[in-house]
């Protein structure tokens, strides 16, 4: 039986730090979902740039949950973001003598990839990708067979390991406790791609506030991780200086307008004097639009040498994402299939759909869902990464 606990996911946004909570009613004997959220405060394309502002506002957030759910919230999964996240595949050999492969060897492998982090990086996910038995093809799953050598392949995905400490030091002082790390390309991909999409090849753009961060899928595995310094931030400040407007009202625009070639309506905005002023898609698209190529430009040279294996095309997701049509213009600049995605959550029973912006926070809270459904989550994952966090945490204080 597991045990019904309550959820809470952080994202650390470069726009907008937001809790999601999966709280569960023990009259109702169901869960329900809450996303909160207040302006993020000390970030920078998506990595902490103040701690003390950052503090303050994980501070504020955390009273705001608590006063408006009625709970106490004591721990957090942290979603991880920025261009310090990197992926990388490691391969190695073990030798068998030809007996059966048991789920104790290939932990064995797993436990030996693990432990060996690159200097100064720490290991957020070692993913297995393939195993190879003596000189046969590559498989999925060797459990069961025999082999003299087993050939492992692994997805590394890791992170600045010092940045970990500044991220845990932050939600110390903030009062709760880190329960897991995660990437948070990964954590939106878990809501936003089916299982079909990644076995035909897919890849995943999560247009946040200071960056797009993405994760590529092929033959149902992930194969690479980028991070482009872009974001619907930048987009609104372009907008912003371009135009003469305050933050606010290039916001707005940016949203109404969008990036709709037909769009012939025109809004009325107040500009950094005061002044009243009249604003047409035109105006609009002469600044938004370069710096959506520049984005498509930049996610091409990412995915290059792996378009040929991706039948689903892209999926945009996350808060940059919900710009009018900015799917199509990705379409026609990319010559490949675009589709905006809206992430989902399965919840007692019931798949729900939720709004682009909250794709990161949800997935967290949906890893971390799945990680407490594991019946073998304390071995594959607490006893490694928990006493590290804890370690972590002493070394701060």
């Amino acid at each position: 039986m597991v045990k019904k606990n309550n959820l809470y996911a952080l994202d650390f946004g470069t726009t907008k730090f937001c809790i999601a909570s999966l709280v569960y009613d023990r009259v109702a004997k169901s869960y329900a979902l809450h996303t909160i959220s207040v302006p993020a405060q000390g970030m920078k394309r998506g990595m902490l740039s103040d701690i003390n502002l950052a503090r303050k506002a994980i501070v504020n957030l955390i009273e705001k949950c608590e006063s408006q759910l009625s709970v106490d919230i004591k721990k957090v999964a942290i979603g991880i973001a920025g261009s310090h996240l990197d992926s990388y595949h490691v391969t190695k050999q073990y030798p068998l003598n030809g007996i059966e492969i048991t789920k104790s060897f290939l932990n064995k492998i797993d436990s030996d990839i693990k432990s060996h982090p690159r200097k100064n990086r720490e290991n957020l996910h070692t993913i297995p990708i393939a195993y190879k038995l003596d000189e046969r093809n590559w498989i999925d799953n060797p459990l069961g067979m025999s082999a003299n050598c087993v050939t492992s392949k692994y997805l590394i995905i890791d992170a600045d390991r010092n940045y970990l400490k500044d991220i845990l030091m932050v939600c110390n002082h903030s009062g709760i406790e880190v329960s897991s790390l995660y990437s948070e390309p990964l954590a939106s991909a878990s809501v936003t791609i089916n299982d079909d999409q990644k076995e035909i090849g897919t890849a995943i753009a999560d247009i946040g506030g200071g960056t797009t961060d993405g994760i590529i899928f092929q033959f149902g595995k992930p194969t690479k991780l980028f991070t482009i310094n872009i974001g619907g931030l930048m987009m609104t400040r372009d907008l912003a200086i371009g135009l003469n407007l305050p933050h606010k009202e290039a916001e707005k625009i940016k949203m109404f307008f969008g990036l709709n070639s037909s769009e012939t309506a025109e809004i009325e905005v107040e500009d950094l004097q005061g002044n009243i002023k009249k604003i047409n898609q035109s105006q609009v698209s002469r600044i938004l639009h370069p710096r959506i190529y520049e984005l498509c430009s930049l996610i091409k040279e990412q995915i290059f040498q792996f378009s040929h294996n991706m039948a689903s095309g892209i999926l945009l997701t996350g808060g940059g994402s919900e710009v009018k049509n900015i799917n199509s213009v990705f379409n026609s600049n990319l010559k490949m299939n675009v589709a905006t995605v809206q992430p989902s959550f399965d919840i007692n029973g019931e798949n729900s759909v939720y709004a682009n912006k909250f794709a990161t926070v949800l997935g967290l809270l949906n890893l971390e869902f799945k990680k407490m459904q594991r019946k073998s989550h304390t071995h594959i994952w607490n006893n490694q990464y928990f006493s590290q966090f804890v370690n972590w945490l002493k070394e701060l204080s």
